[in-house]
């Protein structure tokens, strides 16, 4: 039976059975780290020609460590928090060849976008996560910029060290949240307490599970859509 996160308490929450079967045999499999990602360095480099240095010399494939060593300095100017969030996007689009089209359009189309990328990052640096979101769904939103690869901004931009860990919301996730366990987690429509729910519920898997938030959100992604280097390890009866 569905349940909805709104009334539900997540610190009573253990991790549903499917997760920590899934967690089991990717222990047995070494636990292996997510992989890098391929992405279109000449397509990106033509739609963000000013950016071309920057662009230039990101790893290709680029992983997330890659990505978080490039977001660190997303506070600290505009022009920051641009280039921190174009590479986030490289990433999280990867080989999609919209990718490059997308982002410009979201920076083109907002004239304040870089001001907000800036603010959203402060926040996140000094309030945490939950604060930086909801600043980015109300006074700080973007046009075209929803919550999905909002949320791998936040993933990426140094945060407090107080508070949930930032994580992606996707809708892979939260399809994985709605199968695994019968909550509604909705990543399609900006809402903050859906999102720090969210962020409460997987950071109680991940402590009854012995893993990082961040291993979790990797679990719940491949259970629902699993990558060539994680196909030994999911199950066809999780995907």
């Amino acid at each position: 039976m569905m349940t909805t996160m709104a009334t539900t308490s997540t610190s009573t929450i253990k991790a549903p059975d499917a997760l920590r079967e899934l967690r089991q045999r990717w222990a047995a499999a070494g636990r292996p780290a997510q992989k890098s990602i391929g992405w279109p360095r000449a397509s990106w480099t033509a739609k963000f020609p000013e950016h071309t240095a920057m662009l230039n010399a990101l790893p290709e494939p680029i992983g997330r460590a890659d990505v978080s060593a490039a977001c660190r300095l997303a506070a600290g100017s505009d022009d920051a928090a641009v280039e921190a969030f174009v590479v986030a996007m490289v990433w999280g689009y990867g080989s999609v060849g919209y990718g490059p089209w997308r982002t410009r359009r979201i920076l083109d189309r907002n004239p304040d976008a870089a001001a907000s990328l800036r603010r959203t990052a402060q926040i996140q640096g000094a309030e945490g996560a939950v604060e930086a979101y909801r600043f980015l769904a109300n006074n700080g939103r973007l046009r075209y910029l929803g919550p999905a690869f909002a949320t791998k901004f936040l993933h990426f931009v140094p945060q407090c060290g107080d508070g949930a860990s930032a994580l992606i919301h996707d809708a892979l996730v939260s399809r994985a949240i709605r199968d695994l366990a019968g909550q509604r987690c909705s990543a399609t429509r900006w809402s903050t307490p859906t999102y720090a729910r969210y962020l409460g519920l997987v950071g109680d898997w991940a402590d009854d599970l012995d893993l990082d938030p961040v291993d979790i959100e990797m679990l719940l992604f491949v259970s629902r859509a699993p990558l060539p280097w994680a196909e030994s390890w999911v199950s066809a009866a999780d995907a």
